[in-house]
């Protein structure tokens, strides 16, 4: 299996909304156990990271703050070196056979 590159961190975000979206057990799921539910879309999250689901509502919203240098991987770092964006999904990866 080969592991996608971050580039197609927004499609594979786009993808889990959609499926979160239109269909409601697989919402709480993804709210309950992200790595269980992401894996069934064949999303791999690494070891160590962790990811957490939330809602917005009418009534609340979430703004997610980017790591700060100091919180970031000496990997993501070097992506920064290279000019490469580095945003809050680089750590999900899609598998492909």
């Amino acid at each position: 299996m080969q592991v996608a590159e971050s580039s197609d961190s927004s499609k594979i975000i786009e993808k889990v909304i959609e499926k979160a979206q239109t269909d409601h057990v697989y919402k709480a799921k993804l709210i309950a156990d992200p790595h269980a539910a992401l894996r069934e879309l064949g999303i791999v999250v690494p070891a160590g990271v962790t990811v957490k689901v939330v809602e917005n509502s009418a009534a609340v919203f979430h703004l997610v703050l980017p790591a700060t240098e100091q919180e970031m991987t000496e990997e993501s770092l070097a992506k920064v070196a290279a000019g490469l964006l580095v945003g809050s999904t680089d750590h999900l990866h899609r598998v492909r056979e």
